[in-house]
């Protein structure tokens, strides 16, 4: 069953639509932008805690990430990016096309791809080019059909096949420990982590690269810079002093540096930054259910 809410917003030169796309015993959040721009468009989306599956759609599109090779994307590929960039991303999208996008939680692609994440760290990935057998009928179906959306019958069967059972993450130790991440907002030491999941810290470092890419302070550190853009984004009155206290930071400082460095904007001027593509891009769900 899929649904589709259209959200058409005036300020930016495209259309941004919302839906939901029921797969195996997943929901597929997705988010849609339909565009036709002369001009390059040019969009900061700040470093989070998941990874980001993306399609885009369009004979004549020019779409790339600017941080890595500046290579275009392919048309009617499936990418992962998002989680493995050093800091924020820097996406360019001109000419007429549509782009799909939807989030990954880290250790469900982890089981996706079966591939240590960290040999995956600041690249473009191109999914088809990762997956073992899978990926070779990926390509079939890349190269053969056009996809067009998301709903591509092909596309969901590949979907349904790939897609890991609950069965193999649901009681992975790393997997509840990014849960346990998230759900306290970046505000966790390895320590904590490593007791409260039974699990040693050397073990629990080196299973956090494998299956994320990261280390467990890193992978913090990312939700902490999330919660406090969502803290700055909501409060626009609140002081920086109260958004780095409630975020979890010693001072204004510590969250200054963790801005310039991870995301590339001072928090100062964030508040003037969050267009709607990349507030829907930060609050859009993630397929975790």
């Amino acid at each position: 069953m899929n649904k589709n809410t259209k959200n058409t917003t005036p300020a930016l030169p495209f259309d941004i639509s919302i839906g939901t796309k029921g797969i195996k015993d997943y929901n597929l959040h997705y988010t849609l932008i339909e565009f036709n721009l002369k001009e390059a468009f040019l969009n900061i989306f700040p470093r989070i805690g998941f990874l980001v599956c993306n399609l885009f759609i369009g004979d004549t599109l020019n779409c790339r990430f600017l941080n890595y090779t500046k290579d275009a994307f392919y048309s009617n590929r499936l990418y992962i990016t998002g989680l493995l960039s050093k800091g924020s991303l820097f996406f360019s999208m001109n000419n007429k096309g549509k782009g799909y996008a939807f989030k990954l939680h880290p250790v469900i692609g982890y089981h996706l791809l079966k591939t240590p994440m960290d040999e995956l760290s600041d690249k473009q990935v191109m999914v088809s080019n990762v997956l073992d057998v899978s990926g070779h009928l990926l390509k079939r179906l890349e190269r053969n059909e056009d996809i067009g959306s998301i709903n591509n019958e092909c596309l969901t069967r590949f979907l349904w096949k790939v897609l890991p059972d609950k069965a193999s993450f649901l009681n992975d130790p790393i997997y509840l420990a990014v849960n346990y991440v998230i759900e306290n907002k970046g505000k966790v030491s390895i320590k904590q982590l490593a007791e409260k999941f039974c699990i040693s810290q050397r073990t629990l470092q080196r299973q956090f690269l494998v299956k994320i890419g990261l280390t467990p302070k890193a992978y913090s550190s990312i939700w902490k810079v999330q919660n406090a853009i969502g803290l700055i984004g909501s409060n626009p009155k609140m002081s920086l002093a109260e958004v780095a206290f409630r975020a979890g930071y010693y001072d204004v400082a510590h969250l200054a540096h963790d801005f310039k460095s991870r995301i590339e904007l001072p928090p100062s001027i964030l508040r003037n930054k969050l267009n709607p593509l990349t507030r829907t891009y930060l609050e859009n769900k993630v397929i975790f259910e």
